[in-house]
């Protein structure tokens, strides 16, 4: 079986770690498949190699015309040049996370489904939306582009409530949707008692960078600024996505005269493991707020989506969310203070039951993953 994985990639470690996540749901079924991806986001030839898998074939531009060339070629002749093509796929998985909403635009859909909605894959291929923050669809060129893609799939799963209801709102087949979390929380880790660098996380992101931008650079000031008074608390950055994230990094070092250091993991399941050593996570990355929350890690977040809202409700943490455009200094040193006076082992227990709850629903929506793979 040849399994098509879209929207993953290398350089996102929340979409590296997605792509983990899949590979490693399939091992541990002991269910045998080939996969492959289009080439992009971090995806090339070594990347794809690294992890067991193919590049797809594709056309983005005239530049790239020596491709439709190698299109061409037989299987046995392309041998390991990596480019599968569409009628070689036998299930395409959408693993996005969140693409698709007026946010996107409408050619999103239209482009990363474009194999499915023009029917370049076999009638017979299922195609599967895995757990993603959808929606809103208020655009009508967004909610037309997207009505492409609900017509095709086979299944379509919300990461959260609010995700489905722009799912329900919008478009009929409402068989198709189904609520399921993000799968990243399956993907255990050895964590290490601590890292020369510190014991607080923060984890950036460049796309909080709206009208408030100089807001949550504040924020994050008035954050680092309350832990260093602190002293024995270590304070350093993490990052989860490249050079934009890092350049927010290098700039509040600058604004604040301190050098705290930066770190960059090439394996997210790294980043994963540093989050577990930590005593807290100051987070604007939606899979370090995951990883933070499925293994009993206490957070401050921020948002620049609701995605973050309804996952920090899955985990009864609601209280975490930080508007940082109004909140007040007083409320976020009593939260520092609140999550750093329990110990480790403490606040894991307290969350224990809730962390329990998301990986059994998450193994319920494999299940019915693989229950829809197998049926005839």
């Amino acid at each position: 079986m040849m399994i098509e994985i879209k929207g993953v990639g290398t350089k996102n470690k929340g979409a590296h770690l997605l792509l983990l996540a899949i590979l490693h749901e399939f091992a541990k079924r002991g269910m045998k498949a080939d996969f492959c991806a289009a080439p992009g986001f971090g995806m090339n030839a070594i990347a794809a190699s690294q992890h067991g898998m193919q590049l797809k074939a594709g056309l983005k531009s005239k530049k790239n015309s020596w491709k439709s060339i190698l299109q061409l070629l037989t299987k046995k002749r392309r041998g390991n040049q990596g480019s599968i093509k569409d009628h070689e796929i036998d299930l395409v998985l959408d693993a996005s996370g969140f693409a698709y909403g007026d946010f996107w635009g409408h050619m999103k859909p239209l482009q990363r489904m474009d194999n499915v909605i023009n029917g370049k894959v076999r009638p017979d291929v299922k195609t599967i939306l895995l757990p993603q923050a959808l929606g809103p669809f208020n655009d009508a060129y967004v909610r037309s582009a997207f009505q492409k893609v609900v017509n095709k799939v086979d299944l379509i799963f919300a990461r959260d409530e609010q995700s489905l209801d722009h799912l329900t709102n919008h478009f009929e087949d409402k068989s198709k949707f189904l609520l399921g979390p993000d799968f990243t929380n399956l993907l255990e880790v050895e964590g290490k008692e601590e890292y020369p660098e510190g014991n607080i996380a923060i984890i950036p992101n460049y796309k909080m960078n709206g009208e408030g931008y100089e807001n949550y650079l504040g924020f994050l000031k008035n954050s680092i600024a309350y832990l260093i008074k602190k002293k024995k608390k270590r304070p350093y950055f993490l990052i989860h996505e490249g050079v934009q994230d890092r350049a927010i990094a290098v700039k509040l070092n600058q604004d604040l005269q301190i050098n705290l250091p930066i770190i960059m993991e090439e394996n997210p399941l790294d980043i994963k493991r540093r989050i577990k050593s930590c005593e807290l996570v100051i987070v604007s990355r939606f899979h370090g707020l995951v990883s933070a929350l499925c293994q009993g890690i206490p957070v401050v977040s921020t948002s620049w989506s609701h995605k973050y809202r309804m996952l920090l409700k899955d985990y009864k943490q609601e209280e975490s969310l930080f508007d940082i455009n109004n909140y007040k200094m007083g409320d976020l040193e009593k939260l520092i203070e609140a999550r750093l006076g329990v110990s480790k082992a403490e606040y894991y227990h307290q969350q224990k039951d809730i962390i329990l709850t998301q990986k059994e629903r998450a193994t319920l929506m494999w299940d019915k993953v693989f229950e829809l793979i197998h049926a005839k």
